[in-house]
């Protein structure tokens, strides 16, 4: 992923082929992304549950038991972040991006598609949440980690570095 571009997923139903959120809006308020478990990220017409929903085999190539879940929001959620997707939804009214992840399934690519993604709306994102969840294979998940920045306050040159969780290891590695 050379200059911090993002490899973009590009088929599948519901699947748009918009980079910036303020391109395009998955309902009058939000513009909403999936990072899939191998850094690919997909734009979204539609709620980010409908979204594996019509994209199954998608899900399934990544082991997300879809067909096993009740087709609501919140089971669908928690497993898709089990494993190892990326949650990413922009509210355009706020300029509020929030970012939901797995911290046991954070590698490597998925920290550069974070990157990647939060570079090229830059000028739109004003405030960033990441939710970092601990959600294991088994067992209860939880909340772990939770930190805001509010970007607009910072330099355009210094926000990627202010990314929470993703921006200080790109820092360190300057």
């Amino acid at each position: 992923m050379a200059n911090n571009k993002p490899i973009w997923f590009t088929s599948g139903s519901a699947t748009l082929q918009k980079r910036r959120f303020r391109d395009y809006s998955t309902d009058a308020l939000t513009s909403k992304m999936w990072i899939l478990p191998d850094g690919r990220v997909a734009a979204s017409s539609v709620w980010h549950y409908h979204w594996l929903l019509s994209n199954r085999a998608v899900a399934k190539e990544f082991g997300m038991p879809i067909d096993g879940l009740p087709e609501e929001e919140e089971p669908i959620r928690l497993a898709a972040l089990r494993a190892g997707f990326v949650r990413l939804n922009y509210v355009h009214r706020s300029g509020t991006l929030t970012i939901e992840a797995n911290r046991l399934r954070l590698g490597t690519a998925i920290m550069r598609a974070i990157l990647g993604v939060v570079t090229e709306n830059l000028r739109d994102i004003y405030v960033l949440n990441f939710n970092m969840l601990s959600v294991p294979k088994r067992g209860r998940s939880w909340l772990y980690k939770s930190e805001s920045v509010a970007l607009f306050t910072h330099p355009l040159a210094e926000r990627r570095l202010l990314i929470p969780f993703v921006g200080k290891k790109a820092r360190r590695r300057r």
